[in-house]
């Protein structure tokens, strides 16, 4: 080997010690720099070209690769629990919002206001309160529903408009990653370095983690694909997209998320999009839905007592709350062809009421017994509602009892009316067909969104009937109080068994043990994310001690090879001399 062989093995070390004082400054530069990962400097000897020539010294060093120091499995974990951590922190704060709407320990919780109302008619069955406190306590409960339902729908709506801005974001991500793709594949092919390339393609699939649960596979050209569930997003340069689709089923919105390329639905479990969707469907639809089974039981109940109650002198006239075209009227009232009733939340069975009409010259009372036939049987006994009671026949019924007089009003609602000074009631109503019509209500509506006092009661109190006439035909004055009363320690079939009291608190209940069970899922979701960029951090992150090494490595490496150097010119000026 010859000193001009000596030059170029001192000329390759130097070479290299810059190259690694370059790629240790990078990453002490980059020791904050979010998502960086550190770069590895690999050196190799370089072997002398003949490989038959004896006593060999070498050719010196050079760099084989400068890598990214990462490990794909602590990152393919890491983005998982990102997008679990994501989805904590999103349910706790839907619960958490959910539980201050609801306010079931504030005075204005329904809980309270179901105890206060009940109690008022418990307080008028003994003449405590009169009338008015009854329907002034009874608009109050109707405005904390209403208040409630307005809250938990426009809840429903914030995280509607906040899907609407989150996922156009995830389908510009999925875009950002399909260019990324072709850039990184089009530096391999030039021998260019990706790693800056790389590094921002993992800080927008961090992000997009935090949206969605994503897999990810590497491909050999450098790209990464992008799955959700097995449904491929991005493929090489190529995003398939992404978008937010609502359908009506069965009257309700439905939303779900949907590959722009061929419409397939995606199964979106955890990240932001995820809890967001759970919480719009389960969460707050669910306790929308709860609500409003409370709001109707209520309606329900309360209505089919204030239909058979009545004061010592009876009714002058009754109109029912729900409203019927002509073209319904003659279809059975538990026909599934009968639109009318058909969604209606009130059950009519097959039974029969009383009607007592009270002569008003005698004063004597006389009964007539009103048989709604909803049996379903025909009259050859086969499984049919052809021949059930329709609401026509129930008014020619009515109609047909002495003393009074039953039409329909022009808005279609069955109107009863004592003729000749006559006055009516009700009794015995096994059919629950005043309740659910609505005749003598005292609330008005099917639901949470639309209950309210009957407006005439609303305007004059005086007109609250507490009493009934029972089973004796005796004239009970606190009957129908009592009975209203003892609501709140009744069990409801369509509430599960549960009263109404009972009911809320469960629903109440349920929310709030939730939150506090999503405040400790998202409290250990972080520790465990933490934990994972511990790791990452191990293998990836920038270690100043570590790299302050290197540093000093490369330094001395330097300082070497150029002491080197020098020496070798020395010899080769003392050569040169002698000639």
């Amino acid at each position: 080997m010859g000193l001009t062989s000596a030059l170029r093995i001192g000329q390759s070390a130097l070479s290299a010690s810059q190259l690694g004082v370059q790629v240790t400054g990078n990453n002490m530069a980059n020791l904050a720099t979010p998502g960086y990962a550190r770069r590895s400097l690999l050196l190799t000897p370089l072997e002398s070209a003949d490989p038959f020539q004896r006593l060999q010294a070498g050719n010196g060093v050079g760099a084989q690769s400068l890598t990214r120091v990462i490990d794909e499995a602590v990152l393919a974990r890491l983005r998982g629990q990102i997008a679990r951590e994501s989805e904590a922190n999103q349910v706790v704060q839907s619960l958490g919002a959910l539980e201050s709407a609801i306010g079931e320990l504030s005075e204005t919780g329904l809980t309270t206001q179901l105890t206060e109302f009940f109690g008022a008619w418990s307080d008028r069955s003994t003449l405590v309160a009169s009338d008015g406190v009854v329907v002034q306590q009874a608009e109050t409960l109707v405005s904390n529903i209403k208040r409630l339902r307005a809250d938990l729908v426009d809840q429903k709506a914030q995280t509607d408009g906040l899907l609407d801005t989150l996922v156009p974001r995830v389908d510009d991500l999925l875009t950002q990653v399909a260019e990324i793709n072709k850039d990184v594949a089009r530096a391999k092919v030039g021998g260019g370095d990706t790693s800056t390339l790389q590094d921002q393609r993992d800080r927008v699939l961090d992000e997009l983690a935090s949206l969605i649960d994503v897999n990810t596979v590497e491909r050999s050209s450098g790209a990464v694909d992008v799955y959700v569930g097995s449904t491929p997003m991005v493929l090489a340069g190529q995003s398939r997209g992404i978008e937010l689709r609502r359908d009506a089923v069965d009257g309700q919105t439905r939303v779900s998320l949907r590959s722009k390329a061929d419409g397939s639905e995606l199964p979106v479990l955890s990240g932001q999009v995820g809890a967001l969707l759970e919480a719009r469907d389960n969460a707050v639809g669910r306790t929308i839905e709860q609500l409003d089974r409370l709001a109707a039981e209520l309606i329900y109940q309360t209505n089919k007592i204030h239909a058979t109650a009545t004061g010592p002198d009876g009714l002058r006239e009754a109109t029912s709350q729900l409203r019927m075209p002509p073209e319904d009227r003659a279809l059975p009232l538990n026909g599934p062809g009968n639109p009318s009733t058909a969604d209606l939340p009130f059950e009519i069975r097959n039974g029969s009421f009383l009607v007592h009409v009270r002569n008003p010259v005698s004063g004597t009372s006389e009964a007539t017994r009103i048989e709604v036939d909803l049996d379903g049987l025909g009259d050859d006994s086969s499984a049919t509602t052809v021949d059930d009671a329709s609401l026509e026949a129930i008014r020619q019924a009515l109609d047909n009892v002495e003393g009074v007089r039953a039409d329909f009003t022009a808005d279609g609602r069955l109107r009863i009316r004592g003729e000749n000074g006559a006055r009516f009631s009700f009794s015995e109503d096994s059919s629950g067909m005043l309740g659910a019509i609505g005749m003598n209500a005292f609330f008005e509506g099917t639901g949470a969104d639309d209950i309210a006092v009957r407006q005439d009661l609303a305007d004059d109190p005086a007109r609250l009937q507490v009493g009934r006439i029972g089973a004796d035909g005796e004239f009970r004055e606190n009957a129908a109080a009592l009975d209203m009363a003892k609501l709140q320690d009744r069990g409801f079939e369509a509430l599960g068994g549960q009263g109404l009291n009972g009911f809320w608190a469960t629903v109440a209940g349920d929310v709030g043990a939730q939150t506090d069970a999503a405040l400790t899922n998202a409290e250990a979701a972080a520790v465990v994310r933490e934990s994972i960029e511990a790791q990452r951090a191990a293998v990836s992150g920038v270690s100043l001690d570590e790299e302050a090494i290197n540093l000093v490595t490369y330094q001395q490496a330097y300082q070497g090879a150029a002491r080197f150097i020098s020496v070798v010119d020395q010899l080769h000026q003392e050569l040169l001399s002698i000639f």
